[in-house]
């Protein structure tokens, strides 16, 4: 079993806009500038990325730990981490280039 998740500009604005209690003050910030990108492009399917794990077979993982890393450009380095409200153990991970 894998998991992806890609956002998209409608989950990033539920999630900005819902997410903690600052956001009552944030809204109306959050509203104009999230009003104002019309599209983005999402992720290319193309694109390969180098996954670097930074957990092995056996480790327990809960919500919010780092499964690993990819590196996005020279100075981004991207986490991946387990959805919250999520826990378990790995079965299996690897290192690799692979496509989103």
């Amino acid at each position: 079993m894998s998991l992806s998740v890609e956002l998209d500009l409608d989950c990033l604005r539920a999630y900005m806009m819902e997410s903690s209690a600052l956001s009552l003050f944030l809204k109306p910030a959050w509203e104009i500038l999230l009003n104002e990108v019309v599209s983005a492009n999402g992720l290319s399917r193309e694109k390969v990325w180098d996954f670097v794990p930074t957990v092995k077979k056996g480790d327990k993982l809960n919500g919010g730990d780092i499964i690993g890393t990819v590196q996005e450009t020279k100075n981004i380095e991207q986490r991946i981490l387990v959805p919250p409200n999520i826990s378990g153990i790995v079965n299996e991970i690897k290192k690799g280039k692979f496509k989103v």
